[in-house]
């Protein structure tokens, strides 16, 4: 190449803001919710205001359960839904550490393609505001996951009969919540922890959606959107010379 990449960002500069957000997928898209968890027609609107709020581009992240547990109605989860079975309960330990390991190995394997993207992103002098997950998920939980074997003995033994929406999402759901981060968001943390790469994360709260309740996920608290941009320039010079 004749020039470097400096050059051409320079003559060619334009309206883009170099900052940019990774975001959980059901955030952009609640069709790829567990059945019964979806609150919204489509996306969450506050998110994506105060997204644009600070000017922030959009990295929608793949759903790790989508690819992990059957599909975009991850099926792998209904499977012995209110059987009451003895065979299944007997076998419930092996068969979930078999579920568990794979869903390690997907989310393993999608924490290292979103962490190269993000190095793309950094490299190409953009500034990355960070990554929402989703408090509540098994898999994109920050602060707030849910205790996945736990909820397999909710579904082993649930009652068909009276299985709802409500039902599922109080008993199923919110019982079996816990502190901690999600499968994914873990993998994602050692990846960057891995690669020397520290970003902000933001926890979307699930159970209040469930309630019409969505407060703002404060990206960049107390940083000022001038002050992004400066780091944002600063990342770009700093790739510019890198490319040179």
């Amino acid at each position: 190449m004749r020039h470097d990449m400096g050059f051409f960002t320079e003559r060619l500069e334009d309206d883009r803001g170099w900052k940019v957000v990774f975001i959980s997928h059901c955030l952009l898209n609640e069709n790829t919710r567990y059945l019964g968890g979806a609150f919204r027609e489509g996306c969450v609107d506050e998110v994506l205001d105060e997204i644009r709020g600070r000017g922030l581009g959009i990295i929608q992240m793949e759903c790790p359960e989508q690819r992990a547990w059957g599909g975009v109605l991850k099926k792998y989860m209904w499977l012995g839904l209110g059987t009451r079975n003895g065979v299944l309960l007997k076998l419930k330990r092996p068969l979930m550490a078999v579920f568990l390991w794979n869903t390690r190995r997907v989310c393993r394997k999608m924490a290292r393609e979103i962490v190269r993207q993000v190095r793309d992103y950094l490299g190409s002098g953009f500034a990355v505001a960070g990554v929402i997950g989703i408090g509540g998920s098994p898999t994109c939980g920050v602060r707030n996951t849910v205790d996945i074997g736990k909820f397999s003995d909710y579904m082993l033994t649930a009652d068909l009969d009276r299985l709802d929406r409500e039902t599922l999402n109080r008993d199923g759901i919110r019982e079996c919540g816990i502190e901690g981060r999600g499968l994914f968001i873990e993998a994602l943390h050692t990846e960057l922890h891995r690669k020397g790469i520290s970003i902000d994360f933001y926890e979307y709260d699930l159970f209040q959606e469930m309630e019409g309740s969505v407060p703002p996920l404060g990206i960049q608290a107390g940083l000022e959107d001038t002050r992004l941009d400066i780091l944002a320039s600063s990342i770009r010079n700093a790739a510019r010379t890198v490319m040179k």
